[in-house]
């Protein structure tokens, strides 16, 4: 039984089916003010009705085996206009409640949760932008997917050759010079004097040693590898066994976990902190005071931070625990939906 969206104006009720039931629906623009459905985008029209929304109710669909989120009986549709819709109720309850808390102003970027499934669910559909009136050819969206994909296999890889840990000041008492300033030197990103007040951080070269050791040492026993620390700041060379199998991990990752894993390295910088946080060794508290670290170094050193991540620390955190909680529902779930590669 395919599912329709209803159309009509004043009792009039022309319908227009689904272009596919597998829901990888990618609607033109003009059908998007007449059809019973709305996207999630910043438009007047879904400000407008999420400022007046009477209810927000989840229903699972029994072809597709997936829950849909609708707001006042219209199905929600992601940016791409792909049906925004995953096979654990959780998750589509936390959107909802999300969607609820935000209703009186529409800001995706106050939604990290919403965004991040918003952009993995256009992401696996392969949702590119042709034109308003140019429908999108399901080869197409195959293509642009792994165009999509191999740029990230290869960002990965990059994050991997350049990860932060790897790299390791070694100066001794640091942070002197910081402290002599008082509250008059600050760090803008990250805030590195409360950082070093909130971390009880005595010594720098001690801290990142202990701190880059220990995880280091966790992720070799994990993989059965031996990692090269950079020697000065020059790019270290791993052994081409070590980059197999970092290739073969990589590549074994499913399309939400490798969405999830590249969202991640974008925010703290390290394939391998990435890796211990997405798979329950690290907190997201923790992992990101571990790597700023090196940004509080970077500053100590130079006297600012030159390639850290955009984010506030609010921001990033938020996108860190949202990151985390989405995959711990998708591998909730079993199958494809959730595995990001062990």
């Amino acid at each position: 039984m395919k599912r329709i969206l209803w159309g009509g104006k004043r009792g009039r009720t022309p319908f227009r089916p689904f272009i596919k039931l597998g829901y990888s629906h990618n609607l033109r623009k003009k059908d998007v003010h007449t059809a019973r459905y709305l996207c999630l985008n910043s438009d007047k029209r879904t400000v407008n009705k999420f400022a007046n929304l009477k209810s927000i109710h989840l229903k699972r669909n029994t072809c597709t085996g997936k829950v849909e989120i609708f707001i006042d009986d219209l199905i929600l549709l992601t940016n791409g206009k792909n049906v925004l819709s995953f096979e654990s109720l959780d998750l589509c309850f936390l959107i909802k409640y999300e969607l609820l808390q935000n209703r009186e102003k529409i800001d995706l970027k106050r939604m990290p949760l919403t965004l991040t499934a918003n952009n993995l669910v256009d992401f696996q559909e392969g949702a590119v932008s042709q034109g308003e009136d140019t429908p999108i050819k399901e080869e197409d969206k195959g293509s642009y997917f792994q165009q999509q994909r191999t740029i990230m296999e290869n960002k990965i890889f990059e994050n991997f050759q350049n990860d932060l840990i790897l790299y390791q000041n070694g100066q001794t008492n640091m942070l002197d010079r910081v402290n002599k300033g008082g509250g008059s030197q600050t760090i803008d990103l990250p805030k590195s004097l409360n950082y070093v007040e909130n971390y009880k951080i005595k010594n720098l070269r001690e801290e990142e040693n202990n701190v880059y050791t220990k995880f280091i040492s966790i992720f070799e026993n994990i993989h059965g590898v031996k990692l090269r620390r950079a020697n000065h700041f020059e790019t270290p060379v791993q052994d081409l066994h070590v980059e197999e199998k970092i290739k073969n991990l990589i590549k074994s990752m499913n399309s939400s976990g490798i969405f999830l894993f590249y969202k991640c390295t974008q925010i703290l910088n390290s394939f391998v902190f990435s890796y211990l946080f997405l798979h329950g060794y690290m907190g997201y508290k923790e992992v990101y005071r571990c790597c700023n670290l090196e940004y509080i170094y970077q500053f100590s050193k130079w006297g600012y931070v030159y390639d850290v991540h955009g984010a506030r620390d609010a921001g990033a955190l938020l996108a860190l625990s949202s990151l985390r909680l989405l995959g711990s529902l998708l591998r909730r779930e079993g199958g494809e939906e959730g595995e990001t590669g062990k």
